[in-house]
């Protein structure tokens, strides 16, 4: 590990899955148009770009509640 620990979000702020093919990004990344219609979103702050481009990776302010396995 990178010491970042894990990302906070499983979900998105409407219980919907996020898609950790996006989330991961570079090589074998989902394409733009998710086809298991899962959400494209960071896994750290829930913004429209994948977790390596987020400022906000391991900030922790949020990431409780809706994320519990369902």
């Amino acid at each position: 590990g990178k010491g970042e620990g894990k990302p906070p979000f499983r979900y998105d702020r409407n219980n919907n899955e996020l898609c950790f093919k996006f989330a991961k990004g570079g090589r074998g990344a989902c394409e733009d148009v998710c086809p298991m219609g899962r959400v494209h979103a960071c896994q750290w702050c829930l913004g429209a770009h994948p977790n390596s481009e987020c400022s906000n990776k391991g900030g922790g302010k949020s990431g409780k509640g809706k994320n519990a396995a369902k």
